[in-house]
């Protein structure tokens, strides 16, 4: 299970650059570079802070990061990542990126651990 770090913090389930969900999906499925990859389960905030009732129920829960689960299962339909096997991705580390003047995904984050698998 790959270890996540994701700085969109403009997402629902963003706590202090962790991700709150246990599964992520990263689509792209033609992707040939970073840019062309996101984070299907971004869900960006109504608000620029937390939701009243989100921070109620998480924030206090997450006080330091060794309370927060880093390690989430990645689905992934990034075809020609190298890291994609199975659809699973198998990278050790793995950063969402939030970029909205880079990103050309459904929203504005994007893979940075994406690596194109010429062998594809």
């Amino acid at each position: 299970m790959p270890k996540l770090k994701c700085d969109a913090k403009s997402c629902t389930y963003n706590s202090k650059e962790y991700c709150c969900k246990s599964v992520i999906h990263v689509i792209g499925s033609k992707a040939s570079s970073i840019s062309d990859t996101s984070c299907g389960s971004y869900h960006k905030k109504k608000y620029d802070t937390f939701d009243t009732e989100f921070a109620t129920l998480h924030e206090n829960d997450f006080s330091g990061n060794e309370s927060i689960n880093q390690y989430v299962t990645i689905d992934c339909d990034t075809k020609n990542c190298k890291y994609n096997h199975n659809l699973k991705c198998c990278s050790e580390k793995v950063i969402i990126h939030n970029d909205n003047k880079l990103s050309m995904g459904n929203n504005e984050t994007m893979c940075k651990t994406f690596q194109n698998d010429d062998r594809k």
